[in-house]
């Protein structure tokens, strides 16, 4: 059962963690059943019929992450799940949200994980556990000192309580992923971060016994949709509206007047798909240039050619945002 928040859930558009990991298991013929209550990403679309994975995955999606979830504080829910579910490994991925909004010190996270393998064990006394460790957050809500005291101290707690008939072992993800280079934003992975994750829990697995460690699969390249901007007009005041682009988690509306040399300027960071652009308009004379570029973390993408529309007295170059997803990662 692979517990934890939104790096095990993942978010729309994800494969996952939990997918290389299971087709590493696959690929050695190793038998397995990931278990828990949930089998969707965050998603930001929910009548998604994928459950918010990308077009073509295939894998056991059953899971136990939960965006936002924290470590203190998560016994009861321990409880219910493990009892639910029964799994005879369990892979614990908490933390992250504790440090990184500075609402735990080290002491307290390592105490609750104490308690998280005392309640598993309860469970099934002879569950064999992995502990994930917290990657580094470069932004500055990163408390350093807390992450790694929390990272050090998940060792020593394996270490100190780890039996022949309930083995723990930590998965080192913090020495494995790069967050400059496996992450969307500092936090949440994309996909080399995904692959180089899991490629840290099969190490503790194969520690565990469970499966050789995972050798080096090529990792495919991202999507490539568009989104297609329209100009409407509500009650005199003209609105841009776009469709949701599956796998983005941001929109960003910036204009600019219609004439030589004049900058973008931002409107509107947003995840809705509908603004109004009036203020843009005002600025820029009734004449601008409008356009929408979807977003993944901080990955800003590409824009299109430009299309004139008209509305009313106001004259809009309509601008749709696209990906170029050969020379984007995540």
């Amino acid at each position: 059962m692979p517990s934890g928040d939104s790096l095990t859930q993942g978010i729309e558009g994800d494969r996952t963690w939990r997918f290389w990991l299971d087709q590493h298991l696959t690929a050695h013929a190793v038998p397995h059943d990931f278990v828990g209550n949930i089998r969707r990403t965050a998603s930001l679309d929910m009548t998604s019929d994928d459950e918010g994975y990308r077009p073509g995955i295939a894998f056991d999606t059953d899971h136990d992450g939960w965006g936002g979830a924290e470590l203190l504080g998560s016994e009861d829910a321990f409880a219910f799940r493990l009892w639910a579910n029964r799994p005879n490994v369990w892979i614990l991925q908490l933390g992250t949200n504790d440090i990184r909004y500075g609402n735990a010190d080290a002491q307290a996270l390592v105490a609750a994980a104490q308690r998280a393998i005392s309640t598993a064990r309860k469970v099934n006394p002879s569950i064999r556990i992995v502990l994930v460790t917290v990657l580094l957050m470069p932004d500055p809500n990163d408390q350093n000192p807390v992450r790694s005291a929390f990272n050090d101290g998940l060792v020593s707690l394996a270490q100190s309580l780890s039996t022949a008939e309930s083995p723990v072992t930590v998965a080192r993800t913090d020495l494995a992923v790069d967050p400059s280079v496996g992450t969307h934003d500092g936090v949440h992975l994309n996909a080399q971060g995904e692959y180089d994750y899991a490629a840290a829990i099969c190490v503790a697995l194969a520690e565990l016994g469970h499966v050789a460690v995972m050798p080096a699969y090529p990792v495919p390249g991202d999507l490539s949709p568009v989104t297609p901007a329209q100009l409407r007009k509500q009650k005199r005041t003209p609105y841009v509206s776009w469709p949701h682009v599956f796998s983005s988690d941001n929109y960003r509306l910036e204009y600019r007047p219609n004439r030589p040399k004049e900058p973008w300027r931002t409107l509107t960071t947003t995840i809705f798909r509908t603004q109004r652009v009036a203020r843009a308009l005002r600025e820029s004379g009734g004449s601008a240039q409008l356009r929408v570029r979807w977003r993944r973390g901080d990955t800003t993408l590409a824009v299109s050619v430009p299309v004139v529309k008209r509305i009313g007295d106001y004259r809009l170059l309509m601008v749709a945002g696209s990906m170029r997803g050969a020379a984007q990662r995540g």
